[in-house]
């Protein structure tokens, strides 16, 4: 199946030089860190034009931040199939229904997916500053 993963510039090399999209917080409780498993955040939507908003302070980010840490700019195309979607996933792992619902605020709950693993390179096609219109890593072995 694919699906996206969005990560910001800051991220972007790091994750290509180590081969890996690491695993973070899954949210699953609303004060309680790792509750549940630790996963990767993906999407089936193409593209996250959501802007950049600090959602504690609800206002926008200056530009300079927002360059290098606008988790929308780089997008990373992969294949995999065992990925979850997270409405189901999150109340397998007993996600309190006002939580889920103040998550909801914030997207589209039916575009989420998750990975209870760290995403290899293995599992990547391209991964694009989609901002810039830059290619930035490209499996070759297509």
């Amino acid at each position: 199946m694919l699906l996206y993963h969005f990560t910001c510039r800051h991220h972007a090399a790091n994750i290509i030089n180590q081969g890996i999209v690491n695993t973070t917080e899954s949210n699953i409780h609303e004060k309680i860190k790792h509750y549940g498993p630790d996963v990767v955040w993906i999407t089936n939507h193409i593209l996250f034009n959501q802007g950049c908003i600090d959602l504690r302070n609800k206002c926008r980010l200056p530009k300079e931040f927002k360059e290098n840490f606008d988790k929308h700019a780089i997008r990373i195309t992969i294949d995999i199939s065992d990925a979850q979607h997270w409405p189901i996933w999150s109340c397998k792992h007993k996600i309190k229904k006002g939580w889920y619902r103040r998550l909801a605020r914030s997207g589209d709950p039916q575009s989420w997916y998750v990975v209870e693993r760290c995403i290899t390179q293995d599992d990547w096609i391209i991964i694009e500053d989609v901002q810039k219109g830059e290619v930035l890593w490209e499996n070759q072995c297509l």
